[in-house]
């Protein structure tokens, strides 16, 4: 018949920067993804809200897994539901980040996005490194490649980008991809490239113990769900 009928369903209550480079906004912007009342966020970029659930209600993986300030803002609004934070290797999320271009996935990793929020990374990625890449194996405190090349300071500039990472998320833990001269937790590569193991631990998870984050790898999330007080209970993850 013509008519119109019109239901205010919000109103804009401020308008802010997301530039995570601005300290002060950015702080405000997470501290309002934080509240629990945050119904919409929309961006002008596109001048619309952005769907980030599913039908089901759970925030769509892509989201989750952006390392963009958005997908931090997501990670935020889903911690304040009190869900715990952990860092994890992006090829065991079936990222494929590896030296060789391949993933490693793991569905139990990729399970325990049920119970925290993952923040994903890579070191030797995010420390300026390609894929494909040189393999490289620990040998003392450098980082080499089988013919020598010193790829150390790109493990130690995605280490410490890591750890930026566990700060910025309030992470309380970190699954990490076993043997790998970043990643590897107790046991890694031994330098000769024959495939021989011996006692170490990978460059990210070193520094990351050193600053009282507790390291795991995929093959003992038992003892991540231990320390951080969950049970697996009947459900395997």
């Amino acid at each position: 018949d013509g008519t119109v009928e019109k239901t205010v369903i919000g109103s804009i209550a401020e308008s802010c920067m997301l530039d995570s480079d601005n300290g002060p906004e950015f702080r405000h912007l997470k501290a309002v993804f934080e509240n629990p009342s945050l119904q919409l966020a929309t961006f002008t970029i596109t001048e619309k809200g952005y769907v980030v659930r599913d039908a089901a209600g759970e925030i769509v993986p892509a989201v989750l897994q952006s390392g963009g300030e958005y997908g931090i803002l997501i990670k935020m609004e889903r911690k304040g539901s009190g869900m715990k934070t952990i860092l994890v290797s992006r090829c065991l999320l079936g990222d494929a980040c590896r030296y060789d271009g391949a993933a490693r996935p793991c569905p139990a990793a990729v399970a325990l996005g049920e119970r925290f929020v993952l923040v994903p990374i890579c070191p030797e990625c995010d420390g300026g490194l390609p894929v494909p890449r040189p393999a490289g194996e620990r040998r003392g405190n450098r980082v080499e490649t089988k013919d020598g090349r010193d790829l150390t300071p790109f493990y130690r500039r995605g280490a410490e980008a890591a750890l930026n990472k566990a700060r910025e998320s309030g992470a309380v833990a970190a699954v990490l991809k076993s043997k790998s001269p970043s990643c590897g937790v107790g046991t890694i590569y031994d330098g000769t490239f024959s495939g021989r193991l011996t006692v170490g631990d990978g460059v990210t998870a070193e520094l990351l113990k050193q600053n009282g984050i507790a390291v795991f790898t995929e093959n003992d999330l038992d003892a991540l769900l231990a320390h951080v007080g969950e049970t697996s209970g009947k459900k395997t993850i």
